[in-house]
């Protein structure tokens, strides 16, 4: 199963987190916090009641994600490095 990861953190501190895998994408979009060396985001939207979509959501069923800081250019969830597109 193949995914992909899109992170955007807008200035006015709104932002949208799209996890793709392979047919689906579940997006999500909320408000990001700087603490330190972790970024908070809680999402405004909550997924369907679609059984698929309630599946596959995982944080978003929370309304909450933490991101670690690694440097200017690398985030990290989990185990998932995000870096900065140039």
């Amino acid at each position: 199963m193949g995914y992909n990861y899109h992170l955007e953190l807008k200035e006015d501190g709104t932002c949208k987190f799209i996890m793709y895998q392979d047919l689906h994408s579940n997006i999500g979009l909320g408000r990001w916090t700087n603490q330190g060396k972790i970024i908070m985001i809680e999402y405004d939207n909550r997924p369907s009641t679609d059984i698929a979509e309630l599946l596959m959501a995982g944080s978003y069923l929370r309304g909450v994600d933490t991101l670690e800081i690694c440097s200017s250019n690398k985030l990290k969830k989990e185990k998932i490095s995000l870096r900065r597109r140039k």
